[in-house]
């Protein structure tokens, strides 16, 4: 089926893999399971070209554990995307990403912009909070959230 948007346009509104099944459970026209929970979205007013305006725009990608690229949390909110590395092997790493304005996150801008790393952080530590999700763990501690100081 073809969609509202343009070739070689760009839909700017957040989509991810958890929103396959809503997405397929919309089109085929069956409800989901009762009591079954999902964060994901349909993506239907997305591939028409329009904002889902039901959309929750922040999405938390948590890996707490060993990992291709072990211990990192990225969080994406608007145009802004974190990822914080966290210090279990070595020191806290921060990359921040404008990505209306850097979309293949080249120009990590952790250092350059201390003030926008501390909102996301913020926002970072406040979806942790939310969502309770697990921290790793050093020498049997949880570790926390270093935000660094601007």
């Amino acid at each position: 089926k073809k969609t509202n948007i343009e070739g070689n346009d760009i839909q700017k509104q957040l989509g991810s893999v958890i929103d396959i099944f809503p997405t397929i459970c919309e089109i085929v026209d069956i409800d989901m399971p009762k009591n079954y929970i999902t964060d994901g979205f349909d993506l239907i007013k997305q591939l028409e070209g329009e904002q889902n305006k039901k959309r929750n725009e922040v999405f938390l990608n948590h890996y707490p554990h060993g990992h291709r690229s072990s211990y990192f949390t990225s969080i994406v909110k608007s145009n802004w995307k974190l990822i914080y590395h966290f210090p279990v092997k070595e020191e806290a790493r921060y990359e921040l990403y404008n990505l209306s304005e850097d979309p293949f996150e080249e120009q990590n801008l952790a250092e350059t912009n201390k003030t926008q790393l501390n909102v996301m952080m913020k926002e970072l530590e406040k979806e942790i909070v939310r969502t309770k999700a697990l921290l790793p763990e050093k020498d049997g501690e949880k570790i926390k959230l270093i935000v660094p100081q601007s």
